[in-house]
């Protein structure tokens, strides 16, 4: 990355005290993307910073409702807790009873990991059919379009993942899927089940992801306010004598190009010396982990 003098530094993901900024109390800038989170959860929001000049404000207004058949038992604002920072990870515990809510810093973007320590016992006595919702707010800035299923969105609507895109950028905000996993697998293990084409899984490996993996959508909203989005979890899932805690709820941001239509590549002569950058999704790799080399072949 770029320091504030231009001079191209190492990429460090540490998230560290802000004491020169006085709205964020922590942050992440020696990277692409800068960071900043504030020192007490529910006071504000999360913010992203992107080189291309994109600021993204989301984790707003965070908070958690018990429901059951569309009628709401009880509902929780964040508490206001103090952020805990290792390496490049912040965590915000007891945020709703017995629940924390982790921002770790990565390549390109961030993880939030909603983690549930356990169940509290007001979570345990619901009712058959009751789901746990977890709401937050993205702030929309004027001419930024949201996108799902295939076509921009104006009002309500539910979708495995989705983008923003903003009008003049080429990179755009991504929502990955989210996903819940339990205590039983490691992240590495979910991240390679989730990943592997279903025809490729094994009759064990796919017994595994319906045990402890549960795979949700964005519920989502567009208000006043901005994007509200809100990931519904069945007590059920929470509830089976199988689930080992804590459980992790894991979606994922980045800022990125997303590009579409035929291009050439890796390496062409087309009216001169061409040389094309190469993305690989992780859903097509198949696997999980570091790409170490890649060969081609020559095709003229």
């Amino acid at each position: 990355y770029q320091d504030l003098n231009g001079v191209w530094q190492d990429i460090d993901y540490s998230i560290t005290a802000n004491d020169a900024n006085k709205n964020f109390k922590f942050s992440n800038e020696t990277n692409e993307i800068k960071s900043y989170f504030p020192e007490n959860s529910g006071s504000k929001s999360v913010l992203m910073k992107s080189e291309s000049g994109i600021n993204l404000s989301w984790w707003k207004s965070p908070s958690l409702k018990l429901t059951s058949n569309g009628s709401v038992l009880s509902s929780f604002s964040a508490a206001s807790k103090n952020g805990s920072v290792k390496g490049n990870s912040i965590v915000y515990n007891n945020v709703y009873p017995n629940i924390s809510e982790e921002f770790q810093i990565l390549p390109g973007g961030m993880e939030n990991n909603t983690i549930i320590n356990s169940l509290d016992a007001s979570i345990r006595n619901l009712p058959s059919g009751a789901m746990m919702e977890f709401s937050q707010i993205i702030e929309l800035k004027k001419g930024w379009k949201v996108n799902a299923n295939g076509r921009v969105q104006s009002g309500s609507f539910e979708s495995k993942d989705f983008f923003i895109s903003i009008p003049g950028q080429n990179d755009v905000l991504n929502f990955s899927p989210i996903i819940v996993f339990d205590n039983n697998l490691s992240k590495n293990e979910v991240l390679n089940l989730t990943a592997t084409p279903k025809e490729k899984l094994t009759s064990d490996q796919k017994a595994r992801i319906s045990e402890y993996i549960f795979q949700c959508n964005y519920v989502a909203e567009i208000t006043s306010e901005g994007l509200k989005i809100t990931t519904k979890l069945p007590v059920s899932w929470l509830t089976e004598t199988k689930r080992a805690f804590p459980v992790t709820i894991d979606p994922t941001v980045t800022i990125g190009a997303l590009t579409t239509g035929n291009f050439y590549g890796p390496i062409t002569h087309w009216y001169g010396f061409q040389r094309h950058a190469d993305l690989y999704l992780q859903s097509e790799v198949g696997v999980y982990g570091t790409i170490t080399a890649i060969e081609y072949y020559k095709t003229g």
